[in-house]
């Protein structure tokens, strides 16, 4: 486990992919995040609500709403949490388009998991630097 990972820190991992999912969570958890998870675009709204992550990471193309529709409902709740879109169907207009929308970050996937580990790191003790409430 990593010593500089923030004290709690929660990733909400957002993703149909079920095998991405468990990718995504067990290497957040072995660096001493708390994950938590949903498969459909549709309930991670509430999801944010109920658990309050300190990161929210979207993929872009899920069953009913995809992730860049995400983005500005979540940025407008909680404006200092950052958010990750992540997509194989990577574009540049859809880069664009993510961080034209508030996302902190755009990764196309694959990505290395080391990187992606540091990113969500460096997001999260950012955030709570930057004195960002928690959501």
């Amino acid at each position: 486990m990593s010593d500089d990972v923030p004290a709690a820190a929660t990733v909400l991992v957002v993703d149909d992919d079920a095998a991405c999912r468990a990718l995504l969570r067990d290497s957040l958890l072995r660096e001493g995040f708390q994950v938590v998870e949903e498969a459909r675009g549709d309930a991670a709204l509430a999801r944010a609500e109920r658990e309050r992550p300190d990161v929210v990471v979207l993929d872009d193309h899920m069953p009913g709403r995809r992730g860049l529709d995400l983005l500005d409902p979540l940025r407008r709740r909680w404006p200092g949490v950052p958010i990750v879109l992540m997509s194989a169907f990577g574009a540049r207009e859809t880069a664009e388009r993510a961080l034209g929308l508030g996302a902190a970050r755009y990764l196309p996937k694959p990505f290395r998991i080391a990187d992606f580990v540091a990113e969500i790191r460096r997001l999260s003790t950012q955030a709570r630097k930057e004195g960002s409430p928690t959501p």
